[in-house]
């Protein structure tokens, strides 16, 4: 849709499909007074790419309507404001956006890069109910706040209590007080109009152009006034700007204090979930080794018993065993009784018996002393004999020795049985 602008035109196109390409909304600015022949500035952002093979453009603009710059959709927007009137700002907040009380709308110029590049601004509205369905709003911006440069492009953009953008208008310019399009439109060069006009029009045409001077006077002097109430207000909007970024700052960083708390409180619930599960898991596997060490106790009560009953009857054996011991064992007392007396008898026989053996050891002692001593007696005795005799063998060489005397001489030592 084109439109004149400042010596130029402007192009707008929301989606369509050119060929196989797929493009999406795109503003253009052609013909303007610095720009060269045949070159077009680009206003806004303009996003072309490949159309795929049955890939529907109604698709496409679903998904993009389901972006994040989509969730607030500007509605009826004007291609020029004039500054001196209110502006209207009408918008759609889809289901994909949950609206806060300190979401605001501002006017921004076209290359803007972060939500503090904002113009103006006003508070966006709370919807009057909530609901999953699409919500029509409006805003007004006062015209006092409104840009006065008409050289340059602005958008809507709603930005949310987070300073997240979530909704930009397409591009619109504004015009000062006392210009319209029309005229723009008349002085364009490519068209051409004869105007006839009569005497008394000329003269009344230039009265008007006298009156138009002098109220343009007035006015020059009152833009005077205002430009200097606008750079007061200028500065006070500067001021509330940062204030009001100010509050943004702090209130995100509230959000992600409270976002830090709710996850510490999420993930300490599932910790403690997670514990409580595993305690009743393990409370579980108890109970089951419990039931079965139940389960084994009784089998083993039953074996007991029946073992019980298996050891009376083998204790009314043993007792009767016992009583027959007991009585063996009285017999056994007197058995040992009747034995330690013998005992006791032969131990006195056996002492007298020990004195009678030592008394024979004595004499048996003083007996083998006495016969040692006739030993050696008889020992000296025959050492005594082969001497006389070895004295005689050597008298026996000088003479015949006498009969009777040899005969004495060789009478027999007595036997040891004799001694």
């Amino acid at each position: 849709l084109p439109c004149s602008l400042a010596g130029g035109f402007v192009t707008h196109s929301a989606l369509a499909t050119r060929g196989n390409f797929l493009m999406t909304e795109s503003i253009t600015w052609a013909g303007a007074e610095n720009s060269n022949p045949g070159e077009s500035q680009v206003l806004s952002h303009v996003s072309t790419r490949p159309l795929a093979m049955n890939e529907d453009p109604e698709h496409d603009n679903s998904s993009m309507y389901s972006s994040t710059f989509a969730q607030v959709i500007f509605v009826n927007v004007e291609k020029l404001y004039m500054t001196d009137i209110p502006v209207k700002c009408n918008y759609t907040l889809t289901s994909k956006i949950a609206s806060h009380k300190k979401d605001w709308i501002g006017i921004f110029k076209v290359g803007w890069s972060t939500a503090r590049d904002y113009h103006t601004f006003v508070w966006a509205p709370l919807p009057k109910w909530d609901s999953l369905v699409e919500r029509q709003q409006q805003v007004t911006f006062e015209a006092y706040y409104l840009p006065k440069d008409e050289n340059d492009f602005y958008q809507f953009c709603y930005v949310t209590q987070k300073g997240e953008i979530r909704g930009a208008s397409t591009p619109f310019g504004f015009r000062l007080m006392g210009q319209s399009t029309a005229g723009r439109l008349d002085s364009d060069s490519s068209q051409e109009m004869l105007i006839i006009t009569t005497q008394e029009k000329q003269e009344e045409t230039e009265r008007e152009r006298i009156e138009l001077k002098e109220n343009n006077l007035k006015l020059i002097v009152e833009n005077a006034t205002l430009k200097d109430k606008i750079k007061e207000l200028e500065t006070q909007v500067a001021k509330e700007k940062e204030e009001h970024f100010t509050a943004l700052e702090i209130n995100k960083k509230e959000v992600t204090a409270l976002e830090k708390q709710t996850l510490e409180q999420k993930l300490k619930s599932e910790l403690e979930m997670k514990a409580q599960n595993e305690k009743a898991e393990h409370l579980r596997k108890d109970l089951t080794e419990k039931e079965t060490a139940c389960f084994n106790l009784q089998k083993e009560h039953k074996s007991l018993l029946a073992k019980m009953e298996t050891s009376q009857a083998s204790l009314e054996q043993l007792k009767q065993k016992h009583e027959k011991a007991v009585e063996k064992l009285k017999q056994l007392q007197q058995e040992s009784k009747r034995l330690k007396a013998e005992i006791s008898a032969k131990e006195t026989e056996l002492t007298c018996l020990t004195e009678v053996k030592n008394k024979t050891a004595n004499e048996l002692k003083v007996a083998q002393e006495n016969l040692e001593l006739v030993r050696f007696d008889v020992e000296n005795q025959k050492k005594r004999k082969r001497e006389v005799e070895g004295e005689s063998e050597e008298v026996s060489g000088g003479a015949e020795p006498a009969a009777g005397v040899r005969g004495g001489d060789q009478s027999p030592a007595p036997s040891p049985e004799q001694v």
